[in-house]
């Protein structure tokens, strides 16, 4: 274990959460997918005009009132009102048909009508999905520098972090688990701050980092629980002092919880209402669900991210180090395992891999800090290697197309082999090619947002390589996991 972290500041990290934004938005969707994406933003725009009300559709249902809201967490809701009304703006001044913006649902985007119109608005409220991404990776660089790690490892651990890994896919959207990664990272950050130096304000920290993620996702509040246990028995510090600790990080706690309760209490009637339907329910044997999140051909976590493989594989190094931080992110996967494998849609739907699980990846990958913050062993670096390159290949699959042409497939078999959602993707990108990107849809129609957002995106990326010129370098590459700088 580290005994005196280094000086990281935000300074740090910026050029990395610069650099993985503008990448992830160049190679993005630029507009919705899915009804959870389509609820968030939908409820984003009613908010913006001062209401809850969404209308009926899809994961829509009615409150107490009879009137139909959403049942999606209200943070990314409010995080997408500034985005919504910067996109109606840019619709106004580039001249377009005013017209009340309302995500594409499936039907929609199946029949490929034309929603030109809210283009603007969809594609600035997308840049969420970059942003949030961009930030977990951010966090993820952060924490292997607090252990020590060399800039350059760090840098190499974060690109392969985000370009091996689901992160990649999922920063073409705006689901909660994107946000989610965001906040969970932050927390395990906070919280390697609180094992070196125990301070009311990191009680703070961890305190709003749960909160946040209790006003994302309700599942979140076991982890909740896990943090404030964390806090009470890690760390030197006196336990009056630790009492005080424990009290701040409840305060933004309580603040949220009577913020979920206030929005529940007007969509469905009661605080503790959740508004989901009758379907959405525990009615999955836990056995299947973990063996479908686990090792199944079509939704395993480790088949979508073989780099979460590498800290079971050196378990014993990077327990010695990390235990603290090993012990808690093991509670918490446990947590989300246990109640995401008895959800009925335990397989997110039609999305890349596991959806639920995508914000254990990236603590997942911090657990790597002892095997890089000394030079790496011979075997260490053919796993890594094997990892990325596999990953890599896995998840250029995964940004190449729209998923919804999984709905025309009626054979798919999370269990099978053969019927893989992975196998029917690769499939489709060999027979019809690629046709997921917004860019080259931008060029093509010569639009003034797309092409103005795309400057932004290389300027963003030209600023990034710039701040980080020296882990660029192809003897920094060559040596980063070999030699200790």
């Amino acid at each position: 274990m580290s005994t005196a972290a280094p000086r990281v500041g935000f300074q740090d990290k910026l050029p990395v959460v610069v650099a993985s934004f503008a990448i992830f938005a160049l190679l993005g969707r630029g507009t919705l997918m899915t009804s959870d994406e389509g609820g968030i933003f939908n409820t984003g725009v009613a908010l913006a005009r001062g209401t809850l009300v969404v209308g009926p559709g899809e994961n829509n249902f009615p409150g107490a009132d009879r009137q139909y809201y959403s049942v999606k967490e209200i943070l990314p809701c409010v995080l997408v009102v500034p985005t919504v009304v910067a996109g109606v703006v840019a619709e106004r001044m580039l001249g377009l048909v005013d017209q009340p913006p309302v995500a594409a649902g499936p039907d929609v985007a199946i029949a490929g009508l034309d929603m030109s119109t809210n283009w603007p608005v969809f594609l600035v409220s997308w840049f969420w999905g970059p942003l949030a991404i961009a930030l977990t990776l951010g966090g993820l660089h952060e924490y292997l520098l607090l252990e020590n790690v060399t800039r350059r490892r760090a840098l190499l651990m974060t690109l392969a972090a985000g370009l091996a890994t689901p992160l990649l896919v999922y920063s073409k959207t705006i689901f909660p688990q994107t946000f989610e990664a965001a906040i969970l990272m932050a927390c395990f950050v906070v919280a390697r701050r609180w094992r070196e130096r125990p301070t009311l304000a990191m009680a703070l920290w961890l305190g709003i980092g749960a909160a946040l993620g209790l006003m994302t996702r309700w599942a979140f509040a076991p982890v909740v629980l896990l943090l404030a246990g964390y806090l009470a028995l890690v760390g030197d510090i006196r336990r009056p002092r630790r009492l005080a600790a424990i009290a701040i990080f409840l305060a933004p706690l309580m603040l949220a919880i009577l913020i979920v309760g206030a929005v529940n209490h007007l969509k469905w009637g009661a605080w503790y209402e959740l508004g989901r339907g009758d379907h959405e329910v525990f009615s999955t044997n836990l056995f299947v669900g973990l063996a479908g999140l686990l090792v199944s051909p079509g939704k395993s976590i480790f088949l979508y991210a073989p780099l979460c493989l590498l800290p079971l594989l050196f378990a014993r190094r990077v327990f010695r180090s990390l235990r603290p931080e090993a012990i808690l992110l093991l509670l918490v996967t446990a947590v989300y395992l246990v109640v995401y494998s008895q959800w009925y849609d335990w397989y997110g739907g039609l999305c890349w891999g596991p959806r639920f699980l995508v914000p254990l990846i990236a603590p997942w990958l911090m657990l790597l800090a002892p095997l890089l913050s000394a030079p790496p062993s011979r075997r260490f670096q053919i796993a890594f290697v094997c990892a990325v390159v596999a990953g890599v290949a896995v998840q250029l699959v995964g940004i190449s197309v729209h998923p919804f042409w999984m709905k025309t497939v009626p054979d798919v078999d999370p269990f099978s082999p053969f019927n893989s959602h992975l196998v029917h993707t690769v499939l489709f990108v060999v027979r019809h090619g690629a046709d997921d990107f917004w860019l080259p849809a931008a060029l093509r129609s010569a639009s003034p947002m797309g092409l103005r957002l795309m400057l932004v995106s290389v300027a963003c990326l030209a600023f990034a390589v710039w701040r980080l010129r020296r882990e660029f370098t192809t003897a920094a590459f060559s040596k980063a996991i070999s030699t200790q700088s």
